[in-house]
């Protein structure tokens, strides 16, 4: 079956000469009409298509525009909560790095405190090794050296 183009379609409708006269196939009229005639109708329904469409397109750019808007706003919250976030995260990690810091230097002092204190026992014990050794050197040389300073 052959397809049927919008004009065969169409040429069905166009007017027929009255009974009786040998003519082309077609409906007959009583008056004759044009093609503007005939179309008329259908152009004033794709006039009304047109209007829904523009009223739909419109509709479509308000929404467009509101969901644009809404989105916009979503957004600068959501940047702000982010900025806000990250700056109490970079403060409470400030806080950290400087409490273990400090932690450390206490760690780093008490060591050194206590490395200090075993260094002064050693130097005492050694210098009081010493004295005596240089007592005992001068007792040996002769003479007491306990009476002079005396």
């Amino acid at each position: 079956m052959p397809a049927l183009s919008l004009h065969s379609l169409l040429d069905r409708f166009r007017p027929a000469p009255p009974p009786g006269q040998p003519g082309p196939v077609g409906v007959p009229s009583q008056t004759p009409r044009t093609a503007v005639d005939e179309l008329a109708a259908l152009f004033l329904l794709v006039d009304a298509i047109e209007a829904d469409c523009a009223a739909i397109s419109a509709d479509g750019q308000r929404l467009a525009k509101k969901v644009m808007e809404g989105a916009a706003s979503r957004a600068a919250r959501i940047s702000s909560d982010a900025d806000r976030r990250a700056k109490a995260a970079r403060e409470a990690e400030s806080r950290a790095v400087r409490s273990d810091t400090r932690e450390r230097v206490a760690a780093v002092l008490t060591d050194a405190q206590r490395d200090a204190d075993e260094i002064r026992q050693r130097e005492s014990a050694m210098l009081a090794q010493r004295v005596e050794s240089a007592v005992n050197l001068v007792r040996a040389i002769g003479g007491e050296p306990a009476k002079r300073l005396r």
